[in-house]
């Protein structure tokens, strides 16, 4: 599958218009592991579909499932539930 990244920009942006303050924190947390802004952020895309965003915060990555790219609504609920579930899990301390 080709990734428009114009199209997954357009979806990105959407996504942080529509999270409030803290669920950016949160993100920024999830993302890196820290709530203070890298140098570098990196988002790669995944062919995990149906599947939560990841990330791996020693590199700064946020990974997105590829079926999420198109998909601003769903990107939004399941960044949602993976804050949710990281937020109350290990990783958030």
């Amino acid at each position: 599958m080709k990734i428009d990244l114009i199209e997954f920009r357009s979806t990105f942006e959407s996504l942080l218009r529509h999270l409030d303050y803290n669920e950016i924190r949160d993100l920024l947390k999830f993302w890196t592991g820290s709530y203070t802004v890298p140098r570098q952020l990196y988002v790669e895309t995944t062919a995990t579909e149906g599947w939560l965003p990841q990330a791996s915060t020693c590199h700064n990555t946020l990974k997105i499932p590829r079926d999420l790219i198109r998909q601003s609504e769903t990107l939004l609920q399941r960044v949602r539930t993976a804050l949710f579930y990281g937020n109350s899990g290990t990783g958030f301390g």
